[in-house]
């Protein structure tokens, strides 16, 4: 067992220490080193726990450099869980990667969470049916290494790299020529490059995230009183904040409204005197701000100047407001904070059609 700080060998006390997660949280993260240690420990089966195997890549790129100076072999690599593929078939995918290179399964407790019962089998050959039967024998060895007759796969030669003696056998059992023998060392050295390749892009797509949107439901307030309180909309010039405040005031909610021309102090002033108030006044229940939505004629400016102008001006009634509404409500206001809403429109792809973004600056 090895961790992330040190290739020193760790022990369940160093795990069960807070001192040994301030670490872990603090100071650098010490992965490929890791690997290296347990490459020098002889550890040929690598199984990443978790929902994406995005490690399995990172220890595969540590590898693919020990195998340059060193003459080992990869060893066999598993993930628990993958994206796309259902999650019983690819943990059961994985536990037979194992048991077919010779790791020992718990089958007993494999089964323990599911009702089993015998089934008589007829004691004499009734048409001849056969039945699998576990033997003494262990299936064959670790991912890389030959199997149980000791022979190697032509995937394994490829994955070796090995075209030299793959070639070498080819051309002695089929009795080619010394210039047919060249072109079998050609065709082998391009499909050992393919496979590489092959590899390498299928580990490289493995380290990187995507967005998952999924549909979810709207679910209306439960009563009434989730609403009431005090509202602060910075509106935009469109219909949505008017209809958000007749929506809330309908529920019994007190709105104050802010258009984009508001200057910003007045706005931290009455956040503060929100958070200054009697104990018996109304709570702020939250904040939106719907000014990412704001339509403008000088958005559609062809001039780079008033372009650049506009877009600046905008970045301010935007993301600066964003972070000063953040800032005044963390500061002025006791935990827990009233909660802040960003409203956007087509700032992302959703469903799979041409994205148009109602403004520049939402970006």
């Amino acid at each position: 067992l090895t961790g992330q700080l040190s290739t020193d060998p760790l022990s369940t006390v160093s795990l069960s220490h807070w001192q040994y997660w301030v670490r872990h949280v603090r100071e650098a993260v010490r992965f490929a080193d890791g690997v290296t240690t347990l490459h020098e420990q002889g550890i040929n089966v690598l199984l990443e726990i978790g929902p994406k195997p995005t490690l399995l890549g990172m220890a595969g790129q540590v590898l693919d450099k020990l195998a340059q100076s060193q003459a080992d072999s990869h060893p066999l690599m598993l993930p628990s869980l993958r994206d796309g593929q259902a999650d019983w078939q690819q943990l059961l995918t994985s536990l037979g990667e194992l048991y077919s290179n010779g790791v020992t399964i718990d089958w007993a407790g494999f089964d323990r969470d599911y009702p089993r019962a015998k089934v008589a089998l007829p004691t004499y050959p009734f048409q001849r049916q056969r039945y699998w039967v576990d033997t003494d024998n262990a299936p064959g060895q670790q991912g890389g290494q030959p199997n149980a007759q000791g022979t190697n796969t032509f995937a394994d030669w490829l994955q070796q790299a090995d075209v030299t003696t793959l070639s070498q056998r080819i051309t002695s059992r089929a009795k080619l020529s010394a210039d047919d023998g060249q072109l079998v060392t050609k065709v082998l050295e391009s499909l050992a490059a393919e496979h590489r390749a092959e590899q390498q892009a299928a580990q490289l797509e493995q380290l990187f995230y995507t967005v998952d949107w999924k549909a979810a439901s709207i679910d209306p307030p439960s009563s009434a009183s989730e609403a009431q309180g005090q509202w602060l909309i910075l509106a935009d010039n469109g219909d949505v904040g008017a209809a958000l405040a007749q929506a809330l005031t309908t529920l019994g909610a007190q709105v104050h409204c802010v258009d984009a021309t508001t200057p910003y102090a007045e706005v931290v002033a009455w956040l503060e005197a929100r958070a200054t108030a009697a104990t018996d006044a109304l709570p702020l229940r939250g904040v939106v701000n719907l000014w990412a939505l704001q339509q403008t004629e000088e958005a559609n400016a062809t001039d780079t100047a008033d372009a650049s102008a506009t877009l600046h001006h905008l970045q301010q009634s935007t993301l600066d407001a964003v972070l000063k509404l953040l800032q005044t409500l963390a500061t002025s206001f006791r935990a827990p904070a009233p909660a802040l809403w960003v409203v956007t429109r087509n700032t992302q792809l959703v469903r799979s059609t041409t994205l148009t973004v109602d403004a520049v600056w939402q970006a």
